[in-house]
């Protein structure tokens, strides 16, 4: 099941499309061939009915020269999963044969212990010492996201702040990582900026620095729906559902997830629409709506088949 750390770790890169690239500039300090613009791939990536394989958020970055396309595989990593020792490899060796250009692995971890292991090298093959394939992923974690701590600085690259701060959520920085960025949210446009509130609060759900942006957001100059996001998002839906400990607390967590985000983005919501939301008891239904209204514009994005 996604959890909405998860979600904002790797749908962020869908929002700012040329943010997977910088990032990946950042990690492998090389410059990328240019690219005329980024599409959002199908995620599903199985080729064998039987064995599902679906990865987080696939961009294809279409060069300006011809035969100099790039994929990146943006992956949200929480905790360790050796079930992705299989499926990582299969990412890019399944997309590089399809698309026959380079594909990298940029994974990004909240925890250090996660990014450490996501940092080994995968070997396939019989003998390790010389084995058929090596992968290595580019890895973002609390060790090398950067401690963005002047808003003046968060504000010249705010996408790619924002994720350092979601990156920094269960280190000592976090705090002073997070009174920067909510200032540097304060001349940003109405719409961005609402949306970065969404995925902040997204992102530090589970961790003890959800408190400490809670507070910040009460303090500091928003957009209309801002405040209200202190309280309707992921720290109280998130905790409400939690601490009852219930599948019912964490049904109706959910469906207030989706509602509100639809609600912030402005999606017009009939009475019908809203009662099939509230209706729904399918966990894997109420995910799948989750990630959709992210992105929606209309309710119709949400219920598609």
């Amino acid at each position: 099941m996604l959890t909405s750390p998860h979600e904002a770790l790797h749908q962020i890169f869908r929002e700012d499309h040329g943010l997977a690239s910088r990032l990946f500039e950042r990690l492998s300090k090389s410059s990328p061939p240019p690219f005329e613009d980024v599409t959002v791939l199908n995620t599903d990536l199985t080729s064998i009915k039987l064995v599902e394989r679906r990865a987080d958020t696939v961009l294809m970055l279409r060069g300006k020269v011809r035969g100099k396309d790039h994929i990146l595989v943006c992956e949200a990593q929480l905790n360790i999963d050796k079930a992705k020792l299989r499926s990582w490899p299969h990412y890019v060796a399944y997309l590089h044969d399809k698309y026959g250009c380079d594909v990298d692995l940029l994974v990004v971890c909240q925890k250090q212990k996660t990014a450490d292991w996501a940092r080994n090298v995968i070997k396939i093959g019989r003998l390790k010492k010389r084995p058929t394939l090596r992968l290595n992923a580019w890895v973002l974690g609390p060790d090398n996201a950067p401690k963005i701590t002047d808003a003046d600085e968060a504000l010249r690259d705010i996408y790619f702040a924002t994720l350092c701060a979601i990156t920094h959520a269960y280190t000592p920085a976090a705090e002073v990582i997070l009174k920067a960025l909510a200032l540097a949210f304060n001349p940003l446009e109405a719409e961005t900026r609402d949306v970065l509130y969404y995925f902040v609060a997204s992102g530090l759900v589970e961790s003890p620095a959800r408190f400490v942006w809670r507070e910040l957001m009460k303090d500091t100059e928003t957009y209309s729906y801002a405040k209200d996001l202190a309280d309707m998002y992921s720290p109280l839906a998130y905790e409400a559902g939690e601490a009852d400990g219930k599948a019912e607390g964490t049904r109706k967590a959910k469906i207030e997830y989706i509602l509100d985000i639809l609600r912030v983005r402005g999606v017009p919501l009939s009475a019908h629409d809203a009662a099939k939301i509230k209706a729904c008891t399918d966990e894997a239904t109420l995910d799948l709506w989750h990630t959709r209204s992210v992105s929606a514009t209309t309710i119709k994005d949400v219920f598609r088949d």
